[in-house]
């Protein structure tokens, strides 16, 4: 009778070890979309992948389009086109997420080596590259202020951001570079500005913001909370072409903006 007991307490301790590691290409996800080689077979990525944790949510995000106004014009959100990429053979460290003329480059773990995907605004994968091309993006071309030595983070014309709080607890607001508080709200996150707009993140849901502090889409869209094995979170920063590519129910996708 106790040499049963023991090994039904060393089974239950063997199945808690095993049902604690991490291992993030085993992860759980609701993928929508699955990649394949020019032969038709699965794309096979790498076994170590850049992720020590993924929390995919279990939120649809949206299906249809969001359609807002702001500044005398219809700002309409798109729903997401899956990449196929996973999140946890994405390399968000080394790589801004920035569309430019239409396409982005993804840093991606394949089972043979380190490629380069450039991804179109249809999540489409246009191209594969051995090497990281040479893009010229100005991050810095629509930040300007009149006012010098600003206390905050310049995001755009005149506009900055301001963090407060403690480490495990940041908030961000938008501020004149003058010191006149924009917007109320305080976000977890506020991106830069492009063509007057910037993206904003408040309990893992992305929304929108103008330079004027007008909350033109509340925090909805839901993503996925990752963090890297670098000790680094998830952030969105560019909204670069209109368009970003954010993690949801695992994998990469991309979401654009129509403004009429």
């Amino acid at each position: 009778m106790k040499k049963g007991l023991c090994f039904l307490l060393i089974g239950a301790l063997l199945l808690c070890f095993t049902g604690c590691q991490k291992n993030p290409s085993t992860l759980s996800t609701d993928r929508k979309t699955t990649l394949t080689n020019s032969d038709g077979t699965p794309l096979r990525f790498g076994k170590t992948g850049f992720v020590e944790t993924l929390r995919t949510t279990s939120d649809n995000t949206f299906t249809e389009p969001i359609i807002c106004e702001y500044n005398e014009e219809t700002i309409t959100i798109n729903p997401p086109a899956y990449t196929g990429l996973p999140v946890e053979h994405v390399d968000s460290y080394k790589n801004t997420f920035v569309f430019e003329n239409g396409t982005v480059i993804v840093r991606v773990e394949l089972e043979d080596g380190i490629r380069y995907f450039e991804v179109d605004k249809t999540g489409k994968t246009v191209n594969v590259l051995d090497e990281a091309p040479l893009r010229s993006t100005n991050f810095t071309a629509e930040i300007t202020t009149d006012t010098p030595d600003p206390i905050g983070r310049l995001v755009g014309r005149n506009v900055m951001v301001v963090q407060t709080g403690s480490p495990d607890n940041y908030i961000q607001h938008l501020y004149k570079t003058d010191g006149t508080l924009l917007c109320d709200t305080g976000f977890d996150s506020i991106g830069y500005f492009h063509n007057g707009i910037a993206l904003i993140q408040k309990d893992q849901k992305i929304g929108l913001i103008g330079e004027n502090g007008q909350i033109i889409l509340q925090p909805r869209i839901a993503f996925d909370e990752i963090r890297y094995s670098n000790d680094s979170g998830f952030y969105l920063n560019f909204l670069f072409d209109d368009t970003f590519l954010v993690p949801i129910r695992g994998e990469f996708a991309v979401v654009t903006i129509e403004r009429k």
